[in-house]
């Protein structure tokens, strides 16, 4: 495209007409508002305040929306310190583009005070738009606060109906019904289904309750369900709940049948289910998780990966390193794949995911002492022409053997140099 198309598309709107201020209804609306605050304090208890608050902004054409408004609960805390932060729970999120009807928009940045309630106990609050209608915001979750809209009760006392926070995280786990596209709910959204945001809360509040062995059984058939959102974890927290799944397998004999049928029988397209089941396995120090890894890890090289199947096989071998170096040990079959895996000359295309199959392989080779393992390192070792690549204090992922410079991946063969000079 050249510059003067380029100048004439972006000076199109301005030449058309396009006004340079937001309309007066929405330029003169009122800014940040309060919409309800806890009407009893407690006396007790870690939470000091709490108030919902609306945000507006009006902006400007070249930004794409005329006004945006966002709901917020916003909690005061009291840490063991004595001093006090807040902590913000984002409720609902609306925004109007130009040329649309701002009539709804405007509605409902001016729809009624809330009403809160806290629990006798303080470990949940009830939030209602009419006084007659409560959805429910848990305090109990560690890290971040969860509301619950999907479920709402009417009763004079909402906590008399309300469901623990338990029961709304299993119910959550247990359930693929979902509205599509959410982050947050809101509760005007009758029947939406849960959002992104109850689904971590759910799992956040399981993760805290390690012993709870029902609530482990539920996380991990949640993760290894289709149709679930299983893509909008960041990597922070996806690490949490990576390491939260392995620690209920460690627990669990169940949860560890769940991932291993997953790894056995899910449709192959199934790629972020099976990466969960794999490294929810590799917390264990168990032969049937070596075999099961080993035996779809190289099924998917054989076929040639393409990729997010790249991603996958790079998951996968990382785990099955994991719990070959718990084991120090591995059937034949198994370190027959592992030497396979290492001499492989599978690529992918655009990036180095296979190098990567190929190090976590000499990684899993170097946990064995049996002179095959050996022999095979040694002969990878005399293919390696360039650098030694330092060997990772710990390997927390998969990626931990590239260079965090550029990601690119030593060749196997100095890998395996690396693993020789090590014994």
């Amino acid at each position: 495209m050249s510059s003067r198309v380029a100048a004439a598309l972006l000076l199109a709107p301005l030449l058309g007409g396009c006004p340079g201020q937001p309309p007066p209804a929405l330029r003169d609306h009122g800014w940040d508002r309060a919409m309800g605050e806890l009407a009893a304090p407690p006396k007790s208890g870690p939470v000091r305040r709490v108030r919902a608050v609306t945000y507006y902004h009006a902006g400007k054409p070249l930004w794409g929306f005329m006004a945006e408004a966002e709901r917020r609960l916003v909690f005061t805390r009291a840490e063991a310190d004595g001093k006090e932060h807040d902590a913000v729970l984002r409720l609902g999120y609306r925004r109007v583009h130009w040329g649309e009807d701002y009539g709804d928009f405007l509605a409902w940045t001016d729809r009624p005070r809330y009403e809160l309630r806290l629990a006798p106990d303080g470990h949940a609050l009830a939030l209602s738009e009419d006084g007659a209608r409560w959805s429910y915001v848990a305090l109990d979750v560690p890290d971040e606060l969860f509301v619950c809209f999907h479920t709402r009760v009417e009763a004079r006392e909402p906590f008399d109906a309300l469901p623990t926070t338990r029961a709304l995280a299993r119910e959550i786990l247990a359930s693929a019904r979902r509205a599509d596209g959410r982050v947050v709910g809101h509760p005007s959204d009758d029947g939406a289904g849960w959002s992104d945001g109850e689904l971590r809360g759910a799992l956040r509040y399981a993760c805290a309750h390690l012993d709870d062995a029902a609530l482990g059984r539920d996380v991990a058939s949640a993760l290894v369900r289709e149709g679930m959102s299983a893509a909008i974890w960041d990597l922070p927290t996806r690490a949490k709940v990576v390491a939260c799944l392995g620690a209920f397998a460690r627990r669990d004999e169940a949860v560890q049948k769940t991932l291993v049928d997953t790894l056995e029988r899910a449709p192959a397209a199934a790629l972020e289910q099976r990466a969960f089941a794999a490294e929810g396995l590799a917390a264990l120090a168990d032969e049937t998780a070596q075999r099961v890894l080993a035996a779809d890890l190289d099924w998917r090289v054989r076929s040639r990966p393409r990729f997010s199947e790249c991603d996958l096989a790079a998951r996968e071998a990382w785990a099955l390193a994991e719990v070959t170096e718990r084991r120090r040990a591995a059937p034949r079959e198994v370190e027959a794949t592992l030497a396979s895996l290492a001499r492989s000359d599978v690529t992918c295309v655009g990036d180095a995911t296979m190098e990567v199959v190929r190090a976590q392989s000499v990684r899993a080779l170097a946990a064995l002492t049996d002179a095959p393992a050996r022999s095979t390192i040694d002969a990878l070792a005399t293919r390696c022409s360039g650098a030694t690549p330092a060997w990772p204090k710990s390997f927390d992922n998969e990626w931990e053997v590239a260079d965090p410079r550029d990601w690119s991946v030593a060749p196997v063969g100095c890998w395996a140099a690396a693993a020789r000079a090590r014994r």
